[in-house]
């Protein structure tokens, strides 16, 4: 099962043994996964917390199966798998902890991409796939510490789901579950499949032994359906699917993915050769042919492009569930804590109580230190409710400040706190920082009081002045309104809203939405190989083929630039009514260029041609250090010379210049100083 799949929002905020559960990742038939913080030193760690459900749990062949997955993932240390850090039973109930992978699995990347008709780019797929053979790879050779032998270890449920890539671009292998190690009981019942269905090798549904090429073919699987961004083993039912994979007929990536190079079709259809001889001997070999295709391909490419990927697809989610972890931050551990300290205590005490852990770290000893700011914090509540007498409990909610409680504003609680807000201010300005009289009074009449009483009632005033004005500041600057109150022509605050600061306000907001930012996307294109350009201004295009441009009346031109290809020339417009704007790039017909410069700074101005339906508009001296890129002219196969007709406008002059440029071969230089007569 992997986790991240079906996020609940509800809060669960309960203890589980030395982890306070915070909210759910997944729930499933044989277990759920919940987001966790460790109750420990280490009060800041986030985990996820895999829990058996109860019934799992006292079964013993499920039992032995669960301590074999502890056995293999215990073992293993790497950064392309995520590390389990703790077992053991509570409550009744199997759990494991592992490392929280900050991010999401393929699945989800390719239902993201599928609801925006995207498809993972070529390189960003390539990428991921060589960090899951770096991870499996060490699997594969890992040895035991102890005994120096190969635990020669099969993930054998490698998938979209089990693969995780986190927002910050770091791919990580999860669920080891079903993981065959050479140490594992055989406790597999007769009949069961383990693994996923569409994901299985030929070899499993013959059964043949495995090693670690059926991890490969699972890999290669997944690659395939990451450059398509489609099931590639898929049918009406699960036994259509067994045929399909043992006829294994397995069409290039290329043929449903133009952008996908002949080179990685050979690499991905090698992978998923029915006979494992044919596949690659490991899974280094498969990585290093990857790696060499990357970067030979796309050669800009780098490792953080992944994560500029990851989050921009996922900003909202990114957004919202940073929120959630501040909202976790707010939480007060120290009643769970001192909840363990006590049974701590409890345990040291007594010889005769059993423990329920398999498995138990160091607990957090608490001293009378908490105590004591526990008192502390009690006194400042005190203090405050006899000043505002709101009640505040205790077991805050997730989101709210223990050390600064929300209060709640009825009618009349609210016209009581302007009167004592200005009662405040009038005070202030005749007393400044001096006691009153009346305090003078009754401390010349009580000589014998002592001064913590008198810096009790001082105390009591200030905190009174400064809640009251706390309150008043709080209205002055949202208004009645927002506290529910109607306003009438007496109160201080009448003048805050003024009917022509709300239609001013009213008429920027619509001229803001009317002059916001649209948004242009781009299908099938290559920015490694591409440039655009934007009404003649090269624009920079997102990892998803996407870029933020004005909304405007007027027409927009784009122009998709690629070497040795004519130019995608296309008009679109963004307005309120169409704020987006969908292009598929298609094929672009092959041409050869050659290059029109400026050797030197003969002319100050501008030319204007027109190049595949374009109107161009370029400075001179020419600003692009390779050049304008025009085309050749062709006498059938044969390139001959190009005429080209243009206008050329001085700095300071008003009226164009008519001249003609010569383009005479493949990648030859034509100086436009050569042609202007000035």
């Amino acid at each position: 099962m992997a986790y991240g799949e079906k996020k609940k929002k509800k809060l669960i905020k309960r203890r589980f043994g030395r982890y306070l559960l915070l909210d759910h990742l997944v729930d499933g038939g044989m277990a759920e996964i919940c987001r966790a913080r460790f109750l420990g030193e280490q009060a800041d760690k986030i985990v996820a917390i895999k829990m058996i459900q109860a019934q799992s749990s006292e079964d013993n062949i499920f039992k032995t199966m669960f301590l074999d997955e502890i056995k293999v993932a215990f073992g293993m240390d790497h950064p392309n798998i995520a590390h389990t850090t703790d077992f053991g039973v509570e409550e009744g109930r199997i759990y494991t902890a592992m490392e929280y992978v900050d991010g999401k699995n393929l699945k989800q990347y390719m239902d993201r991409l599928r609801s925006k008709n995207f498809v993972f780019p070529v390189e960003i797929s390539v990428y991921v796939i060589s960090q899951v053979c770096v991870g499996l790879h060490y699997a594969h050779i890992s040895t035991d510490k102890l005994s120096g032998k190969l635990n020669k270890i099969i993930h054998r449920d490698i998938s979209p789901h089990n693969i995780m890539v986190t927002y910050d671009g770091v791919v990580k292998i999860i669920d080891f579950g079903i993981a065959k190690a050479e140490t594992n009981t055989d406790a597999t019942q007769a009949g069961t499949i383990k693994g996923k269905l569409s994901y299985l090798a030929p070899e499993y549904l013959e059964g043949n032994d495995l090693d670690a090429r059926y991890d490969q073919f699972a890999v290669g699987i997944t690659l395939w359906e990451m450059l398509c961004n489609r099931k590639l083993f898929q049918a009406d039912h699960d036994l259509a699917v067994l045929k399909l994979i043992q006829k294994c007929d397995i069409p290039a990536p290329s043929s449903i993915n133009p952008n996908v190079p002949q080179e990685l079709d050979d690499i991905v259809l090698r992978a998923l050769s029915k006979d494992r001889n044919q596949r690659f001997a490991d899974m280094d070999r498969l990585n290093r042919v990857l790696v060499k295709f990357l970067y030979s391909n796309y050669s800009g490419f780098n490792p953080s492009d992944l994560s500029c990927f990851a989050q921009e697809l996922f900003k909202d989610d990114i957004k919202r569930d940073r929120q959630l972890f501040y909202d976790f931050g707010k939480i007060d551990i120290k009643p769970y804590l001192d909840e363990i300290a006590k049974e701590k205590e409890g345990k040291n005490g007594s010889t005769d109580q059993e423990s329920t852990n398999m498995h138990r770290g160091r607990l957090l000893d608490m001293d009378d230190t908490s105590e004591k700011m526990a008192t502390s914090k009690q006194a400042i509540k005190s203090a405050n409710q006899q000043v505002t007498g709101t009640e505040f409990e205790d077991d805050s909610v997730v989101g709210s400040s223990r050390d600064l409680d929300p209060i709640e504003f009825t009618d009349n609680t609210h016209s009581h706190a302007v009167e004592r807000a200005s009662a405040a201010s009038r005070n202030a300005a005749s007393e400044g920082n001096n006691i009153s009289n009346s305090s003078k009074g009754r401390r010349r009449k009580n000589s014998g009081d002592s001064k913590r009483e008198i810096s009790a009632a001082s105390s009591r005033r200030t905190m009174r002045r400064a809640v009251a004005a706390g309150v008043a500041l709080f209205i002055l600057l949202l208004g009645y309104d927002y506290l529910g109150s109607n306003s009438d022509e007496n109160s201080p605050t009448t003048t805050v809203r003024q009917p022509s600061s709300v239609t001013k306000k009213s008429d920027s907001d619509r001229k803001r939405r009317l002059a916001g930012d649209g948004k242009v996307i781009l299908s099938n294109f290559d920015r490694f190989n591409q440039s655009v350009y934007v009404d003649g201004v090269r624009v920079e295009i997102s990892t998803l083929g996407t870029a933020k441009l004005p909304m405007r009346d007027e027409e927009y031109v784009l122009r998709v630039e690629r070497k040795g290809v004519k130019h995608f020339v296309t008009a679109f417009v963004l307005t309120p009514d169409n704020p987006v704007a969908r292009i598929t790039l298609g094929q672009m017909e092959t041409t050869k260029y050659g290059y029109l410069v400026t050797n030197s700074d003969c002319a100050m101005g501008h030319i204007h041609f027109t190049l595949f339906g374009e109107k161009r508009v370029e400075p001179v001296p020419i600003i692009p250090t390779g050049g304008i890129a025009l085309p050749v002219g062709y006498d059938g196969e044969e390139v001959v010379p190009k005429l080209y007709n243009m206008h050329f406008v001085v700095e300071w002059e008003n009226f164009p210049r008519e001249i003609a440029i010569p383009i005479k071969g493949e990648d030859l230089l034509t100086d436009l100083c050569d042609y202007l007569d000035i």
